[in-house]
């Protein structure tokens, strides 16, 4: 199995006041920290490996992972003064992700097989994979149009009616992919996916089953509640 980026560094402002004092990453849900169920989730997939980006509330986040026998191996990669973006972010962990990975949102809890992800990112030869969800603007607002088994177009700020997708927040990548950007940099990893895109080197896997997410008070509320009614399955 691929090795895990989780993309932990923001500032969660949607979240305020409950990530005044606290990373999102160690919001507590259904009496446990998000961070602790996510990997719990990637664990049960086989994900042996992680790489946590991290940046504001770093410390707090290593000090939980410190007190934590998870079952996996866990490593850090932290911004420095000036934060990097989701794309530097990953761009400064590739030294200790190798050729081949995958990236998670640090608010996302998605249940979705894994080890079919990679063998679509492998299968598909190109340099990325974005999984993605029809979504019809249920959850969030739709920024994908996909036809004919592949994405036509992507864009997080200007929607189109077209676009009936998301972005599910599980992607996979060459280290490659990255190369045509500056090191210790900040940007969005919207940048990477929109040069894939153009390039025709961006794969896609459809998600069948929705996403969970912690970045809104709703979301919050709402990944609560399904942690909670699926009890001892996701240990």
């Amino acid at each position: 199995m691929l090795p895990v980026a989780i993309l932990s560094g923001g500032f969660a402002r949607r979240l305020y006041p409950v990530t005044q004092n606290i990373p999102k990453s160690l919001v507590e849900v259904h009496g446990r920290p998000f961070l602790a169920w996510q990997l719990s989730l990637l664990r049960k997939n086989g994900v042996t490996r992680v790489v946590l980006c991290l940046g504001h509330y770093s410390e707090m986040i290593k000090e939980f992972i410190a007190n934590e026998d998870l079952g996996l191996e866990v490593l850090f990669s932290v911004d420095g003064a000036t934060p990097l973006g989701t794309g530097g972010a990953i761009q400064k962990a590739i030294p200790l992700l190798g050729e081949q990975f995958m990236v998670l949102n640090g608010d996302s809890y998605l249940e979705v097989n894994y080890s079919d992800v990679c063998s679509a990112f492998i299968k598909s030869e190109k340099h990325g994979l974005m999984t993605i969800y029809k979504n019809l603007n249920s959850h969030e607002n739709s920024n994908i149009e996909f036809r004919d088994g592949a994405i036509k177009n992507y864009n997080k700020k200007v929607p189109t009616k077209r676009m009936e997708y998301i972005d599910f927040g599980l992607s996979v990548f060459s280290s490659s992919a990255f190369d045509s950007e500056q090191p210790s940099t900040e940007y969005d990893l919207s940048v990477i996916y929109e040069k894939l895109l153009a390039s025709e080197q961006l794969a896609s896997f459809e998600a069948k089953k929705r996403f969970f997410e912690i970045g809104s008070h709703q979301g919050l509320i709402e990944t609560t509640n399904y942690i909670g009614r699926l009890k001892g399955n996701v240990y």
